[in-house]
């Protein structure tokens, strides 16, 4: 589902802030936080029913720690990396061709002048990528999402996209 981002009120408060209805709003969150418990409900089904009764402590340390990775992950989900811009057409400029060098089935689309939307399409052993990038007169920020079947968002590699986003930056950074 594509809805428009706000991007005054992303850039204000770090995280991806999309306009839509109330039903809209509701299916974003649900396909962006879904996963994450649906990861947390299946271990704790499989393990509480198989393994708990005689082994509680080591399956309740490890729920512990799959829930502590996963609340960490949900937090990373819409989070936006942002950094100081001068120039923002030679900084538009710089992050196609960052991410045109990074990823090689990349389709660019400039849907505006304050944003950048790129994709890749899956593949039998990739997600869909979606990076989004946002400017203003004096700020750029990115954000990377994975999408699993169904365009919901793939929640347990969000701290990893997040620090490829901060890679590319640093990577325009040093051009």
């Amino acid at each position: 589902m594509n809805l428009p981002i706000d991007i005054e009120k992303s850039l204000k408060t770090k995280r991806l802030v999309y306009n839509g209805s109330f039903g809209q709003m509701l299916w974003v969150y649900f396909s962006s936080y879904a996963g994450c418990v649906g990861t947390i409900a299946f271990f704790f089904v499989v393990l509480s029913q198989t393994f708990y009764k005689s082994h509680p402590l080591p399956v309740s340390i490890f729920l512990t720690l799959l829930t502590s990775f996963v609340i960490i992950n949900a937090y990373f989900i819409n989070k936006l990396y942002i950094d100081k811009s001068t120039d923002k057409n030679f900084n538009l400029l710089l992050v196609k061709q960052e991410l045109e060098s990074s990823y090689n089935n990349i389709q660019i689309n400039d849907t505006s002048s304050n944003i950048l939307i790129a994709k890749t399409k899956a593949s039998f052993w990739a997600f869909d990528r979606t990076f989004i990038i946002l400017f203003d007169k004096e700020n750029i920020a990115i954000n990377l999402s994975v999408f699993g079947r169904g365009e919901m968002k793939y929640c347990l590699i969000a701290i990893s996209n997040y620090y490829k986003c901060k890679k590319i930056l640093n990577n325009l950074k040093r051009k």
